[in-house]
């Protein structure tokens, strides 16, 4: 149909073993054998299964939503303050921009799934020849240190460096210390400071963060 198309996302399937907040089951997002009306197609990827074509309502921009608005708060509101928070909210979460991401800029994004709950996601692209960006990567606050991240950054390049990548670099908020910390762990090193302008007189204020694939 019309309002169908590909678009690049996986479910890697995490096994932390830990129970996660109830309302975040992936059985909350209808899954059918074949493309309808109003539906995005993924790719489904486990550590356990092999790779398979589902496809998956309009739900998962929402589910990307609350997770966002889950992990965004208690990270953010102290660093950036909640104007600017709700601000980026806007900006990079509406549904539309998630839509655009999707279909028109070609982000691949992750949903991390442990034992049917949603625990965490991100997105990547490549933005020049052999280099790729870590979009986003958030991992919910009640499972955060329990491997989620390091999976989904390892299944990015993985998959970067299977397409020919050969980098993958990322932006982290200069003073978001368990973010840089988890980066630095990984083996990421400094590529450079940026100071973005976001319009509404907010600034970006980043460390761009890189690693061989």
């Amino acid at each position: 149909a019309s309002d169908t198309m590909a678009v690049n996302v996986n479910v890697v399937d995490c096994h932390l073993g830990i129970p996660v907040a109830a309302g975040q089951r992936c059985n909350d997002i209808t899954i059918y054998p074949n493309p309808n009306d109003g539906l995005f197609t993924f790719d489904l990827y486990s550590n356990t299964t092999e790779d398979a074509h589902i496809v998956i309502t309009n739900m998962f921009g929402q589910k990307i939503r609350e997770i966002t608005n889950r992990v965004w708060p208690p990270t953010y509101i102290p660093i950036i303050g909640e104007e600017q928070l709700e601000y980026m909210l806007e900006l990079f979460y509406s549904p539309d921009e998630l839509k655009k991401q999707m279909e028109v800029m070609a982000h691949n994004f992750i949903l991390c799934d442990n034992d049917g709950f949603h625990v965490g996601f991100a997105s990547y692209s490549e933005i020049e020849p052999g280099i790729y960006k870590l979009h986003k990567l958030y991992v919910m606050p009640e499972t955060q240190g329990m491997g989620a991240g390091k999976i989904m950054v390892q299944h990015i390049l993985t998959a970067i460096k299977s397409a020919g990548g050969n980098l993958l670099r990322l932006n982290v908020n200069r003073h978001n210390i368990n973010a840089i910390a988890f980066y630095n762990k990984f083996g990421f090193r400094h590529f450079r400071d940026e100071d973005i302008d976001i319009g509404n007189g907010f600034f970006m204020n980043d460390y761009v963060l890189e690693i061989d694939a």
